[in-house]
C-alpha cells in the first residue's frame, strides 16, 4: 500500500495503518471513560459539570480581557459595549474560577432560562407562521419540549444533570467500541 495510491486528507491511510494502536488505544479510553460515566454517574456528573464551569470561566476571563484590550482601538460607539462586556467577562471569569461549585448551580439555572427563552421563542414564531406552513407543528413541539425540559431542570436539577451523565457514558462507551473496531481493522491493513 503506497501513499499515493490513497486520497489525501490530511493523514493518508498508511499513515493510521500504521498508528492503528493510537485508535485502539483512543477507542480503549473513551469505553472507560464510558463506563466510568454509567458506572458512577454522581462522581462523573460532577466532574463533566466542573470541568465545564473552569472551560466557560477561562473562556469568559480571556474573552473579557481581549474586548478590554481592544476596547479603544473600536470606534466611538462600539467602545462602550466592549468595556461593559469585557468587565462582564473578566468578572464572570474570575467568579466561575474561583467559586466553580457555586457557579456550576447557577449554570443549570442559566440552562435553564436559555430553555425557557428558547421554548418560548420557537412556540410564537409557529404562532406566527401561517396555517399549513410545513414544520409549523414541530416547531411548536420543539418549543413546548424545551419549556418541559426547563420545567424538569427547575424541579429535578441534579436529576437532569445525572440523565446528561447516562447519555454521555452510552455514547462514549459506542464511540469508543467503534474507535477500537476501526483501529483493529486498520491494524490489518498494516503493510
Amino acid at each position: 500500500m503506497t501513499d499515493a495510491a490513497l486520497p489525501q486528507a490530511g493523514v493518508s491511510m498508511v499513515q493510521l495503518a500504521r498508528n492503528w494502536w493510537v485508535l485502539a488505544l483512543l477507542g480503549l479510553l473513551m469505553v472507560i471513560l464510558g463506563l466510568i460515566a454509567l458506572f458512577q454517574p454522581q462522581e462523573t456528573t460532577t466532574t463533566i459539570l466542573l470541568v465545564l464551569v473552569i472551560i466557560f470561566g477561562a473562556f469568559a476571563l480571556v474573552e473579557g480581557i481581549f474586548l478590554l484590550a481592544t476596547a479603544f482601538a473600536q470606534t466611538r460607539s462600539q467602545r462602550g459595549r466592549a468595556l461593559v462586556q469585557g468587565f462582564i467577562g473578566v468578572i464572570v471569569g474570575i467568579l466561575f474560577l474561583v467559586w466553580p461549585l457555586a457557579s456550576a448551580a447557577g449554570l443549570i439555572y442559566l440552562l435553564m432560562v436559555w430553555m425557557i427563552l428558547a421554548g418560548a421563542g420557537q412556540i410564537y414564531s409557529a404562532l406566527e407562521l401561517p396555517s399549513g406552513t410545513a414544520g409549523r407543528g414541530q416547531i411548536a413541539l420543539g418549543g413546548v419540549l424545551l419549556l418541559i425540559l426547563a420545567l424538569l431542570v427547575l424541579l429535578h436539577p441534579l436529576a437532569m444533570l445525572s440523565a446528561a451523565t447516562w447519555l454521555f457514558g452510552i455514547l462514549a462507551l459506542l464511540a469508543g467500541i467503534a474507535t477500537l473496531a476501526v483501529g483493529f481493522r486498520l491494524r490489518g491493513l498494516e503493510a
